[in-house]
């Protein structure tokens, strides 16, 4: 297996963050992005680009800075799926330290009756694995 070099890790991580905005791509401008990129002779160069990459994101103040906005991204690989296929896939991981309750009691405990433990008690069930959860009812 080859040795990761700082060159190697700083490669994937620049894989990896253009990855994590491929599905963005086809999403046209967001809010500011006309000012900021689309209008901003400034973003049309190479130099430019460069130079962004190390420099803060926000205006100074006094700058364009009224409106600019950056969601955040949340990745959610498993959004798709049923609660079964989630749990079957998690089968073996810690999944008892995972949280999905709307009225945990006063220990923190899946309160066993809100329509999320219904949901999450289904899930282990349909999906044939133990439910490792505690729950207060």
């Amino acid at each position: 297996m080859p040795q990761l070099t700082a060159r190697r890790a700083a490669l994937l991580v620049a894989i990896a963050a253009c990855l994590v905005y491929a599905g963005a791509v086809g999403n046209g401008w967001a809010l500011d992005d006309h000012p900021v990129i689309e209008r901003n002779p400034a973003a049309h160069s190479v130099a430019a680009a460069l130079d962004a990459a190390f420099s803060p994101y926000w205006p100074s103040e006094g700058e364009l800075s009224a409106g600019l906005y950056r969601p955040l991204t949340v990745l959610t690989p498993l959004a798709g799926l049923e609660k079964a296929d989630v749990v079957r896939r998690g089968a073996g991981l810690a999944l008892d330290l995972t949280f999905s309750c709307l009225a945990p009691d006063e220990r923190f405990r899946h309160c066993g009756a809100c329509n999320k433990c219904e949901e999450r008690r289904r899930g282990f069930r349909e999906a044939g694995v133990a439910d490792p959860t505690e729950y207060a009812s």
